[in-house]
């Protein structure tokens, strides 16, 4: 049999020409050709890691430090806190008059982006939006034109004051024109029914409400009290839907302050009414005159003088009465006549029956004069 030759017994011959140029031939990719780089690879690996520890610090912050304000946030999103305002205490005098006092009124705001968005909504126009100020400002007694103008000035505005002390009739006539974002809240006014008697005792108030000198601010704690408030479940629109007990707090109103002075005013001189003053109580003077308001018993030694703006109701006690034409007087006037007898002097000579001249004018002489002169 003969010897078939062995593959490993020929020489293996390594070349060094390039190989044949052929589209079925293809070259290994050598170590040297990769992309691979650690420097970047690190790069990416430390930003990951810092977003995760970015991530992780931020749930450890909103899960303990961070929790109650994301709960207010989230809060505040749902819920609608409003302030019960509490009523300030009046001050009285010992016999019962009010030197300083507070009624409640109501003021007029409107939410301006409120009013615009709605009247977008229900596809009305803004001529349509105009009307509807021009009358909301009729009713207000303002200018249409100025109304419209600060609305349009804070129209991204979600509050805006504009009217104050505002009685409930005209409360109703707004509430009629069912305009969106228009609504009344209430505010308490300080007055003082006397005027500028004892204004230097009482002080006064700021348009917060708090005493700036005076009584008001030496018992203003006092005086004020202290709010409440009431915190609503609101819908989309920031109505309010419900209230749950324990989201009520009533205010607890002020204490009244009840001065040992008294209203009345005692002189032998003359008292002297402005046209913007008010007098309730009793007033004894030699002389009283007045062009303001008087609510009292006047006793005057002299006389009671009414300039033409006065108005007195009340009990009179003067010797003398002096009315300007326009003064304005109810109540009784004692100017000190004695009481009538109710028997009336007898006329000299005798009256027959006088029903036949009711309608003629009847002159009675005595008989022994010369005739009788009858008209």
């Amino acid at each position: 049999a003969a010897r078939q030759p062995s593959p490993f017994a020929y020489p293996i011959i390594l070349s060094t020409r390039a190989p044949p140029a052929s589209d079925n031939y293809r070259t290994m990719p050598t170590p040297a050709s990769s992309t691979f780089s650690q420097r970047r690879a690190a790069v990416i690996m430390f930003v990951i890691g810092f977003a995760l520890v970015g991530m992780t610090g931020r749930v450890a912050y909103l899960q303990t430090y961070g929790r109650e304000k994301t709960i207010r946030s989230a809060e505040r999103q749902q819920y609608q806190k409003e302030t019960l305002a509490a009523r300030r205490g009046d001050i009285i005098t010992r016999d019962g008059n009010i030197l300083a006092g507070t009624v409640q009124t109501r003021a007029l705001y409107i939410d301006p982006k409120f009013m615009q968005d709605c009247f977008q909504q229900d596809g009305r126009s803004l001529v349509e939006m105009d009307d509807a100020i021009e009358k909301l400002a009729r009713l207000l007694d303002k200018d249409p034109s100025e109304l419209s103008q600060q609305l349009s000035d804070r129209q991204e505005s979600r509050y805006l004051k504009v009217a104050e002390n505002l009685d409930d009739v005209l409360c109703e006539r707004i509430a009629k024109l069912n305009l969106p974002g228009v609504g009344t809240e209430p505010m308490d006014v300080r007055y003082y029914p006397m005027g500028a008697i004892a204004s230097h005792i009482l002080g006064g108030t700021g348009k917060d409400g708090h005493g700036l000198d005076g009584m008001e601010m030496r018992f203003d704690k006092l005086l004020a009290g202290r709010d409440g408030w009431m915190r609503a479940l609101k819908d989309a629109r920031r109505r309010p839907i419900t209230v749950a007990a324990e989201d009520y707090c009533p205010p607890e109103h002020g204490a009244h302050l009840i001065l040992t002075i008294d209203g009345n005013i005692q002189t032998k001189g003359h008292v002297i009414i402005g046209e913007d003053g008010l007098v309730q109580g009793t007033i004894n003077a030699g002389t009283v005159v007045s062009s303001g308001r008087i609510k009292a018993k006047v006793t005057a030694s002299d006389r009671v003088h009414l300039l033409k703006t006065a108005t007195l109701i009340g009990e009179v006690l003067t010797p003398t009465l002096i009315m300007e034409e326009g003064a304005k007087l109810q109540g009784a006037v004692d100017m000190g006549v004695a009481a009538l007898s109710d028997e009336l002097p007898k006329l000299p000579g005798s009256v027959s029956d006088l029903s036949a001249h009711r309608a003629k004018q009847v002159v009675v002489l005595d008989k022994e004069a010369s005739g009788d002169a009858r008209r």
